[in-house]
């Protein structure tokens, strides 16, 4: 019980029971009644009276680093009016470039890029940088640092120090005679291992900017012009396009460079175009023309020679099915080319065959008056047979069989028999892969420089069998115990007929000692998958 004193005469004298203060918690400390003051966050102060969050500045600068934001969003979601304007454009049509000035606050930056786009973001990295510097920070140089692409099956790189360069890869020991071939120095020493170039206020592995051969064209050859027809060499104004035209030769593109000309075709104006940019890269600059990874590797034909290969088979074509548009239509083109020398300009084209069918087991013929494999490349070796029928018959209707004959492509032996001259080359042009096992990868499948990374899988090395009187391919199973028979085949077993991937020995290999030179294929080829199905099964 509470007792009052009687001198107390204001209620505001009285005397109040104060209860206990709470204790409370906050960052980790103690504390009693009221929390304290929050403090400032650091910031940075600009011209104008600006003032700018530096917390909020690191992550825009970390969100513009990793890639998850570009420098121009960054910059505008830091609550301060950004102006952007054009200082100047010029450069030529197909190069521009652009200058574009960015104001925040009272300060100015300038940027510049092939676009407007690429312009501001220069412009606002700039802006970027400037500001962290005021705050001890440095931004990182646009390409510096890539993200990590988790999918793919490449291993990362690590990273070189600028002034470090302390391992250096260790090659396989030369054989003796190499070692004694190589240049020593005066002490019998060998010269030391040189040392990776690396940049040395940069980055020390810079990515390869892979440019379109148009583009290094546009960049080498600035006078060039490109002139696009029909495949036929009509105008594109004319009212019908041909209709004869095979699709893969449906335009025509025609580079000119310096009184030089360069052709190249394709089903689209983009294709043909970039086909003659690829034609005038392989002729005039070879050495800066990009190669595929596939070209590495050995035993392939040289572009220029494997181009007018193709080019002469299909131009053959058209000029036979000329007016003939029921017969025009067709899905795979082969042919057969021979040489001198290998030289383009002596290039003679002996066959071309169109086809991609075979006959069904009920309408099999007893005296061979029908075939049983119309594929083109199949027709094309027939062909190839034929022709070297018609040149031994040369020499049995001359005078003399044992003198050459120049115009011929087979000469005699002196112990008897014909061969091949030794300066001719076959060469069998195919506009698309073989069927079979060396067809089974994806279209959309882009070759890698490696070797197939899967070389066990069941589909590999499958000995397939045609579809009869259909298209495609399907494996045989227990290959080795099947025995195919007349009557069976007449009694409605499957009628098994070799995929053109699986004669590929009897195609490499007609009549000894005539060899294919080169195998060229128009498209849809896998390099991996056409060695295996061509050469590995018969090693």
């Amino acid at each position: 019980m509470l007792q009052y004193s009687s001198d107390i005469t204001s209620t505001t004298d009285m005397p109040q029971e104060f209860a206990p203060q709470k204790k409370r918690h906050y960052a980790g400390q103690q504390y009693y009644g009221e929390p304290p003051a929050k403090k400032s966050a650091p910031s940075i102060r600009l011209g104008a009276g600006f003032k700018w969050n530096l917390q909020a500045l690191a992550n825009a600068a970390d969100a513009v680093e990793s890639g998850g934001k570009s420098p121009v969003s960054a910059l505008n979601e830091l609550g301060v009016r950004v102006n952007y304007s054009v200082l100047q454009q010029g450069g030529p049509a197909h190069c521009p470039s652009f200058t574009v000035a960015v104001t925040v606050a009272d300060m100015t930056f300038e940027g510049w890029g092939h676009s407007k786009r690429e312009a501001r973001a220069s412009a606002a990295r700039a802006c970027l940088a400037a500001l962290l510097a005021r705050a001890g920070r440095v931004l990182p140089a646009p390409g510096a640092k890539q993200p990590q692409d988790f999918t793919s099956d490449e291993p990362g790189k690590v990273p070189v120090s600028d002034f470090q360069c302390l391992e250096v890869k260790m090659k396989p020991p030369p054989s003796v005679a190499s070692v004694k071939s190589s240049d020593t120095s005066p002490e019998g020493t060998p010269p030391p291992a040189p040392c990776p170039a690396t940049a040395l206020f940069g980055a020390s592995n810079a990515a390869t900017v892979h440019k379109s051969p148009i583009n290094v064209l546009y960049e080498n050859y600035p006078g060039l012009s490109f002139t696009c027809t029909f495949g036929d060499g009509e105008p594109l104004d004319s009212c019908q396009a041909p209709l004869q035209l095979s699709h893969s030769m449906r335009f025509k593109v025609v580079c000119t460079i310096k009184d030089q000309k360069f052709e190249g075709y394709g089903s689209s104006k983009k294709l043909a175009k970039l086909a003659a940019a690829r034609s005038a890269l392989a002729v005039l600059d070879e050495g800066r023309a990009e190669s595929p990874p596939a070209a590495a590797m050995a035993g392939f034909l040289p572009q220029t020679l494997a181009d007018r290969v193709g080019k002469l088979v299909n131009e053959k074509f058209n000029e036979v099915m000329k007016g003939d548009l029921v017969h025009s239509k067709r899905k795979v083109l082969a042919g057969i080319v021979i040489t001198i020398n290998n030289r383009t300009e002596d290039a003679r084209v002996i066959a071309v065959t169109t086809g991609t069918k075979c006959v069904s087991g009920e309408h099999m013929s007893v005296r061979g008056r029908v075939l049983n494999d119309c594929h083109a490349e199949v027709a094309a070796r027939r062909c190839l047979q034929r022709h070297l029928y018609a040149q031994l018959l040369m020499y049995a209707s001359a005078e003399d069989p044992k003198v050459p004959i120049p115009e011929s492509d087979l000469e005699p032996l002196p112990t008897g028999g014909y061969q091949m001259k030794p300066d001719r080359q076959v060469h069998l042009y195919v506009s698309t892969a073989p069927c079979g096992d060396g067809r089974i990868f994806s279209p959309h499948e882009q070759p890698q420089p490696e070797p197939d990374r899967h070389p066990n899988r069941l589909a590999r090395g499958q000995l397939r069998t045609k579809i009869e009187s259909g298209e495609g391919t399907i494996p045989v199973k227990n290959c080795n115990n099947v025995v195919q028979t007349w009557d069976g085949v007449m009694q409605g077993e499957r009628l098994l007929t070799m995929s053109c991937s699986d004669k590929g020995a009897l195609l490499s290999r007609v009549m000894k000692p005539v060899y294919l030179h080169s195998l060229v294929l128009g498209s849809l080829l896998h390099p991996h998958h056409m060695y295996r199905s061509v050469c590995s099964s018969y090693l």
